[in-house]
Protein backbone atom coordinates (compact mmCIF):
# COMPACT_ATOMS: atom_id res chain seq x y z
CA UNK A 1 0.00 0.00 0.00
CA UNK A 2 1.38 3.42 -0.98
CA UNK A 3 0.72 6.28 1.40
CA UNK A 4 0.06 9.64 -0.19
CA UNK A 5 1.56 12.73 1.35
CA UNK A 6 -0.85 15.28 2.73
CA UNK A 7 -1.00 18.65 1.02
CA UNK A 8 0.57 20.34 4.06
CA UNK A 9 3.55 17.96 3.91
CA UNK A 10 3.92 18.67 0.20
CA UNK A 11 3.75 22.41 0.88
CA UNK A 12 6.41 22.18 3.58
CA UNK A 13 8.66 20.13 1.29
CA UNK A 14 8.11 22.74 -1.43
CA UNK A 15 9.11 25.58 0.92
CA UNK A 16 12.14 23.66 2.18
CA UNK A 17 13.23 23.09 -1.41
CA UNK A 18 12.78 26.81 -2.11
CA UNK A 19 14.83 27.62 0.98
CA UNK A 20 17.74 25.60 -0.31
CA UNK A 21 17.73 27.71 -3.48
CA UNK A 22 17.00 31.16 -2.05
CA UNK A 23 16.31 31.00 1.69
CA UNK A 24 15.39 34.56 2.58
CA UNK A 25 13.26 35.21 -0.49
CA UNK A 26 11.34 31.96 0.12
CA UNK A 27 10.39 33.12 3.58
CA UNK A 28 9.17 36.41 2.17
CA UNK A 29 7.08 34.53 -0.42
CA UNK A 30 5.19 32.71 2.35
CA UNK A 31 4.47 35.99 4.13
CA UNK A 32 3.56 37.91 0.97
CA UNK A 33 1.24 35.13 -0.23
CA UNK A 34 -0.50 35.07 3.13
CA UNK A 35 -0.91 38.84 3.11
CA UNK A 36 -2.40 38.68 -0.40
CA UNK A 37 -4.86 35.97 0.65
CA UNK A 38 -5.95 37.98 3.67
CA UNK A 39 -6.53 41.12 1.58
CA UNK A 40 -8.82 39.21 -0.78
CA UNK A 41 -11.42 38.38 1.87
CA UNK A 42 -13.51 40.04 4.53
CA UNK A 43 -14.09 36.73 6.30
CA UNK A 44 -12.33 36.98 9.67
CA UNK A 45 -12.11 33.19 10.02
CA UNK A 46 -10.45 32.81 6.60
CA UNK A 47 -7.95 35.54 7.51
CA UNK A 48 -7.18 33.86 10.81
CA UNK A 49 -6.76 30.45 9.15
CA UNK A 50 -4.37 31.94 6.57
CA UNK A 51 -2.11 33.38 9.28
CA UNK A 52 -2.30 30.13 11.27
CA UNK A 53 -1.17 28.15 8.20
CA UNK A 54 1.74 30.55 7.72
CA UNK A 55 2.65 30.15 11.41
CA UNK A 56 2.71 26.38 11.02
CA UNK A 57 4.88 26.73 7.91
CA UNK A 58 7.41 28.92 9.71
CA UNK A 59 7.40 26.63 12.75
CA UNK A 60 8.22 23.70 10.48
CA UNK A 61 11.05 25.64 8.89
CA UNK A 62 12.35 26.55 12.36
CA UNK A 63 12.09 22.89 13.39
CA UNK A 64 14.31 22.14 10.41
CA UNK A 65 16.74 25.01 11.15
CA UNK A 66 16.07 26.32 14.66
CA UNK A 67 18.22 29.44 14.58
CA UNK A 68 17.08 30.80 11.22
CA UNK A 69 16.72 34.51 12.07
CA UNK A 70 14.51 35.45 9.12
CA UNK A 71 12.07 32.62 9.83
CA UNK A 72 11.73 33.89 13.40
CA UNK A 73 11.11 37.44 12.16
CA UNK A 74 8.33 36.32 9.84
CA UNK A 75 6.84 33.99 12.45
CA UNK A 76 6.70 36.89 14.89
CA UNK A 77 4.97 39.04 12.23
CA UNK A 78 2.34 36.32 11.69
CA UNK A 79 1.63 36.13 15.41
CA UNK A 80 1.43 39.94 15.43
CA UNK A 81 -1.21 39.86 12.68
CA UNK A 82 -3.33 37.60 14.89
CA UNK A 83 -2.41 39.44 18.10
CA UNK A 84 -2.01 35.95 19.57
CA UNK A 85 0.69 36.96 22.03
CA UNK A 86 -0.02 34.15 24.50
CA UNK A 87 0.55 31.43 21.88
CA UNK A 88 3.62 33.25 20.58
CA UNK A 89 5.08 33.63 24.05
CA UNK A 90 4.44 29.96 24.87
CA UNK A 91 6.04 28.83 21.61
CA UNK A 92 9.19 30.91 22.06
CA UNK A 93 9.59 30.04 25.74
CA UNK A 94 9.41 26.33 24.88
CA UNK A 95 11.86 26.78 22.00
CA UNK A 96 14.30 28.63 24.24
CA UNK A 97 13.96 26.05 27.01
CA UNK A 98 15.13 23.42 24.49
CA UNK A 99 17.89 25.64 23.08
CA UNK A 100 18.79 28.61 25.32
CA UNK A 101 21.45 29.72 22.83
CA UNK A 102 18.95 30.52 20.09
CA UNK A 103 19.48 34.27 19.72
CA UNK A 104 16.77 34.65 17.07
CA UNK A 105 14.21 33.10 19.42
CA UNK A 106 15.40 35.32 22.28
CA UNK A 107 15.01 38.41 20.10
CA UNK A 108 11.52 37.35 19.00
CA UNK A 109 10.43 36.67 22.57
CA UNK A 110 11.74 40.08 23.57
CA UNK A 111 9.68 41.71 20.79
CA UNK A 112 6.61 39.94 22.20
CA UNK A 113 7.32 41.33 25.67
CA UNK A 114 7.66 44.78 24.14
CA UNK A 115 4.40 44.40 22.20
CA UNK A 116 2.48 43.25 25.28
CA UNK A 117 4.34 45.54 27.69
CA UNK A 118 4.37 42.62 30.14
CA UNK A 119 7.53 43.75 31.89
CA UNK A 120 6.90 41.58 34.93
CA UNK A 121 6.87 38.42 32.76
CA UNK A 122 9.94 39.70 30.91
CA UNK A 123 11.81 40.15 34.19
CA UNK A 124 10.76 36.67 35.38
CA UNK A 125 11.98 35.09 32.15
CA UNK A 126 15.32 36.92 32.29
CA UNK A 127 15.89 35.91 35.92
CA UNK A 128 15.29 32.22 35.07
CA UNK A 129 17.67 32.26 32.08
CA UNK A 130 20.78 30.09 32.66
CA UNK A 131 23.46 32.36 34.12
CA UNK A 132 26.29 30.24 32.73
CA UNK A 133 25.10 30.65 29.14
CA UNK A 134 27.31 32.98 27.05
CA UNK A 135 24.20 34.75 25.77
CA UNK A 136 23.35 35.76 29.29
CA UNK A 137 24.89 39.14 28.46
CA UNK A 138 22.06 39.70 25.94
CA UNK A 139 19.48 38.55 28.47
CA UNK A 140 20.98 40.82 31.17
CA UNK A 141 20.52 43.75 28.77
CA UNK A 142 16.89 42.69 28.23
CA UNK A 143 16.41 42.44 32.01
CA UNK A 144 17.86 45.92 32.53
CA UNK A 145 15.50 47.31 29.86
CA UNK A 146 12.52 45.45 31.35
CA UNK A 147 13.27 46.73 34.86
CA UNK A 148 13.55 50.31 33.56
CA UNK A 149 10.29 50.04 31.63
CA UNK A 150 8.58 48.39 34.60
CA UNK A 151 9.70 51.31 36.80
CA UNK A 152 8.47 53.85 34.22
CA UNK A 153 5.02 52.26 34.22
CA UNK A 154 4.76 51.96 38.02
Amino acid sequence: MILQKSSSVKLIEFYLQLMKQAPDSSLKVIFDNTQAQVKETNDVEVKSDSWKRAIEGYKNIIAYESDHGQAHCYLYECYAQLKDWKAAMTYYQELISRNPRNEAALASLWKIYEATKDWEAACEFCKKYPKEDPRNEIVRKYLKDALLKQAENA
